[in-house]
């Protein structure tokens, strides 16, 4: 009677923690994985730039000469992934905008803009930094 009532408590506590892990795995905070990020560079119409963007669960994409403007998707894959984006006019430019935004389902997670062409420019997000 105590090896089936022991091994039932086992089978019944391996269960309940494969489900959290599970459920941690597809769902955290509210938030369903992988969740879609949008990447936008905008600004002066045909200024080209150069980017990197992705997360850290993703990997990174080179963007060695984009033209604003320029949209892609990169995937947050869990709630402690961090997604990121770089942009810099591209080397030579006088002048012009350059803006960088993270979106989620149109929302602006996070933006930066440059008039500047030497400078570089970063947009960052988590959702645990919520």
């Amino acid at each position: 009677m105590k090896r089936t009532y022991l091994s039932l408590v086992i089978i019944t506590g391996c269960a309940i923690l494969s489900l959290v892990f599970v459920m941690s795995l597809i769902r955290c905070g509210g938030e369903k994985y992988p969740i879609n990020i949008t990447v936008s560079y905008t600004g002066t119409p045909g200024l080209k730039f150069i980017g990197v963007y992705g997360s850290a669960l993703s990997g990174t994409t080179s963007i060695p000469e984009g033209t604003v403007p320029f949209t892609c998707t990169t995937q947050c894959k869990s709630k402690t992934d961090v997604v990121s984006a770089v942009g810099q006019m591209y080397p030579g430019t006088a002048s012009g905008t350059l803006t960088l935004k993270l979106l989620k389902d149109n929302k602006v997670l996070d933006e930066k803009t440059t008039t500047d062409p030497n400078e570089q420019i970063q947009v960052i997000w988590s959702p645990s930094a919520k």
